[in-house]
């Protein structure tokens, strides 16, 4: 009989764990299963309808067979319509060549950072940042070199925050612009203040923008348009999941220096291969969607945001900035750490979030996921009432501290 040994797991498969946020939704629905009544504000989905043009598109190409093997990188009509949209989005000319085609923005940051930093390169990163950046950089073998901006500033980072982590290993600045979790928005003079630094450098920066038209005051700016010489050391991700509320349909769009691109695509055809057929042609008709189309959806999540901050209002020690856009709030939850009025003792944002979940059916997602030990995102994806009622329930729960 042969001696049962644990496998060996690769450094890769030790490097990171689950996701944060969706392992908080699965355990919100295994309660929800279990008869709970659970308000769920973990998951960054929009609780909005994908637009008829897209949903006719889809059928269209169903019943005209669009249901093969497409190229890795996408199909022809979709990569050149991506760069005409960006082009005038980003006012720098963008070719189709520039452009690739992934299952989501998050493919297109992982294709992105695989073909440009090496084991042992530094990435910068602006905390409160998506859990799975730093993700990224440690099964790469990456270094993360972390900015921690003050609750003060929302969070934003300024260029002389910047030049104290660059080094001559820094390979790249990873970027979100709006900010997942916080829902902050750079303005174009925060912008340039940022990334003046990089422009004289060999620094990349990587910038995801996939909230880009969720801004609830003014234009979504990249720091592309603001320096358009960095155009041959950036990479834009962004895509169709929450600017047309297609986060199902899983289409990313990557655009960025050609050669740069190519390497992308090589790594995507030998992991996943194209995205879906039937969503790319779904995702071409996307484009075609306007902004002023798109304000309703715009004024959805700001009401969501609103009704969320009147009821936190009500808790003086609960503090939260107002969010610029996406539809998520962070809320600083550190006044609530120590002893609770029922004996028990919760010393951190996991603690916090354990048992608000687990006592009283509210879930979120705690700063820990997002390298903050003091908060938790809310996101504001649920019906006013369902946001009322559920976040009233987390304030009578904070009550039993304060």
């Amino acid at each position: 009989m042969s001696r049962m040994t644990a496998p060996h797991l690769s450094r890769m498969g030790t490097a990171v764990q689950e996701s944060a946020t969706l392992r908080r939704a699965a355990r919100a629905r295994e309660l929800r299963a279990a008869g709970r009544e659970i308000y769920n504000f973990t998951v960054g989905e929009p609780d909005y309808p994908t637009p008829d043009v897209v949903l006719a598109a889809a059928h269209r190409a169903i019943d005209e067979g669009h249901t093969r093997y497409t190229a890795t990188a996408g199909t022809p009509d979709l990569r050149a319509a991506v760069a005409e949209h960006y082009s005038a989005r980003h006012r720098v000319p963008w070719r189709a060549s520039q452009v690739m085609v992934s299952a989501g923005a998050k493919q297109v940051l992982w294709n992105a950072l695989a073909a440009t930093v090496d084991p042992g390169d530094e990435v910068v990163l602006i905390a409160p940042y998506w859990t799975s950046y730093l993700a990224y950089v440690q099964i790469l073998g990456g270094t993360p070199r972390i900015l921690r901006p003050p609750r003060e500033r929302n969070y934003k980072a300024l260029g002389q925050d910047l030049r104290t982590v660059l080094g001559p290993r820094t390979r790249a600045v990873l970027f979100n612009n709006p900010v997942n979790p916080t829902g902050a928005v750079y303005s174009e003079a925060e912008l340039r203040d940022l990334f003046e630094p990089i422009v004289d450098s060999d620094v990349w920066a990587v910038s995801d923008e996939i909230y880009e038209r969720l801004v609830f005051e003014g234009e979504h700016h990249s720091p592309l348009q603001i320096y358009p010489e960095l155009q041959d050391r950036f990479v834009v991700a962004t895509g169709a999941s929450k600017s047309f509320a297609m986060t199902g349909w899983r289409i990313g769009f990557g655009l960025g220096p050609e050669s740069v691109v190519r390497s992308m695509i090589s790594l995507q055809s030998h992991i996943t291969g194209n995205p879906n057929s039937v969503a790319q042609r779904a995702a071409l008709a996307a484009l075609s969607v306007t902004d002023a189309q798109l304000e309703p959806m715009r004024r959805h999540f700001r009401e969501r945001c609103d009704v969320a901050l009147e009821v936190l209002a009500t808790l003086p020690e609960l503090r939260c900035t107002r969010p610029e856009g996406t539809f998520y709030l962070f809320l600083e939850v550190d006044a609530f750490f120590g002893e609770w009025s029922d004996g028990q003792r919760i010393d951190d944002c996991e603690g916090l979030a354990d048992h608000l979940l687990e006592k009283h059916g509210i879930a979120v997602v705690p700063g820990t996921a997002f390298d903050h030990e003091g908060g938790v995102r809310v996101s504001c994806t649920l019906s006013p009432d369902e946001i009322r009622r559920g976040l009233g329930i987390l304030v009578e729960a904070l009550r039993q501290r304060s």
